[in-house]
């Protein structure tokens, strides 16, 4: 079994459009129960990001479009958080990964227009702990092992190590209307600076994978982003970078 693409988490700071964002006490987040990174199976992701060639000046626009596929389950390892050999992690076990699909469109301001499809990744969601988990093959081993990508159950002041390469602190919860359900987001600050937050993670808008690019054999979101848009029957959720 091999796993060749990964959901990777964005720590995003930008601008929310159509919606509501409300502040609310990080002991009693306002969420739709149960907690859950993804509406449905209905939701779909629009990604806009761009690049310009250095040589030729000439512009290239991806729109990448990401959703749902059949449900896989793969025997794997959780790599305990914060552990830095294989060994930390618990034993091999049967675990079900819902499978996210994507096909992209690139246009070029030359008259380029090229379309594909291609497989994003795998992800699991422990909706009681509010984590997130993606799986990874590890070859020497051939074990697949799954990281720690999301906790939303962490406490103010924990540190949320699966945000950045460098230590974050959790430094409180906001969330987001859209349509009937609330979003949790997550913002963090660094702990040198305990009081000035630095970004914040989304519930079910902030995952998709930056080390996929168009032109390696898979596609997928490359370039400068713009915009992420999700969509759940009539509502739409606009992320501007």
């Amino acid at each position: 079994m091999k796993v060749f693409a990964y959901i990777f988490i964005v720590i995003s700071v930008g601008l929310l459009s159509n919606c509501k964002k409300e502040v609310i006490s990080p002991d009693q987040p306002k969420i739709t129960d149960p907690f859950s990174f993804y509406p449905n199976k209905d939701a779909i992701w629009v990604i806009k990001s761009y690049q310009v060639s250095p040589v030729s000046g000439v512009r290239y626009d991806y729109w990448d479009t990401l959703y749902f596929g059949n449900d896989t389950t793969m025997e794997s390892r959780t790599l305990f958080h914060g552990a830095k050999y294989w060994a930390e992690s618990d034993p091999l076990s049967m675990k079900k990964y819902s499978q996210i699909l994507g096909k992209s469109m690139t246009t070029s301001s030359d008259g380029y227009l090229f379309y594909n499809k291609y497989r994003h990744g795998w992800f699991r969601q422990n909706e009681e702990n509010q984590t997130i988990y993606t799986p990874r093959i590890n070859s020497n081993e051939n074990i697949v092992y799954e990281d720690l990508r999301a906790d939303f159950g962490l406490e103010v002041g924990d540190t949320a190590w699966f945000l950045h390469v460098n230590a974050r602190i959790v430094l409180g919860y906001d969330s987001i209307l859209f349509g009937d359900k609330y979003l949790k987001v997550l913002n963090y600050g660094s702990p040198d600076y305990p009081n000035v937050i630095l970004g914040h993670v989304t519930q079910a808008l902030d995952y998709y994978a930056r080390t996929l690019y168009i032109g390696n054999g898979y596609g997928g979101p490359s370039g400068n982003f713009e915009w992420k848009k999700l969509i759940h029957q009539s509502d739409t959720l606009i992320h501007y970078y």
